[in-house]
């Protein structure tokens, strides 16, 4: 019977080192996810602030070249003998500004908007990081409860097996009341039996 026990037991605790290498493995994984969301979250933060800096350098381009145009606009009109202060020649200059602080604000609006966009991308993947995390705990956390239940299994069976093996072998014996006095001595059938008088027998 000792070696169906330990064959069960060996069995118990190679499921349990399965266990525990398959639930590492997939923490491993988790890890690596969270690992690569970081990673994106870095880099997305980065191009956040890389975007701001460009829009800003842009804004600011956008305005010079339309100070510079809109100059050239009035030093024509001037040399020409314009007015640009008053009627239509005026009403274009206004326009021509107003054109130019909308083209500017334009260029804002739209790296703002690519702006946050990566911010929100970074939250996102900062999210993600945390539960890849929290789920290779978890994998980590059910590699070894499995092999706690396989290594309990094995040892109940192997409990149960040595238990059947010991209620299944007996002895016999005769307990007697002879003249020489009471005492156990070995019965010639099965069972225990008081000799020389009633008693039990079995």
């Amino acid at each position: 019977m000792a070696a169906p026990v330990t064959l069960m037991l060996i069995s118990g605790a190679t499921q349990a080192i399965g266990a525990i290498a398959a639930g590492n493995a997939q923490a491993a994984q988790y890890n690596a996810q969270a690992q690569a969301a970081a990673y994106n979250a870095n880099i997305q933060r980065q191009q956040s602030s890389a975007v701001a800096q460009q829009t800003s350098a842009r804004e600011d381009l956008q305005r010079r070249q339309a100070r510079q145009i809109i100059g050239r606009q009035v030093a024509a009109g001037a040399e020409s003998g314009v007015n640009i202060t008053t009627g239509s020649a005026s009403d274009l200059l206004r326009q021509s500004l107003y054109d130019a602080e909308m083209d500017a604000l334009n260029i804002r609006y739209e790296g703002e908007i690519n702006r946050v966009g990566l911010l929100n991308q970074a939250s996102l993947s900062d999210w993600e990081g945390r539960v890849a995390k929290k789920n290779s705990k978890t994998a980590q956390r059910a590699g070894y409860l499995n092999a706690a239940v396989s290594l309990t299994g094995a040892a109940a069976g192997a409990y149960g097996m040595r238990g059947a093996a010991a209620g299944g072998s007996s002895s016999s014996f005769s307990l007697s009341n002879g003249s020489t006095g009471l005492g156990l001595r070995q019965g010639g059938g099965t069972g225990l039996r008081v000799g020389g008088g009633t008693g039990l027998r079995y």
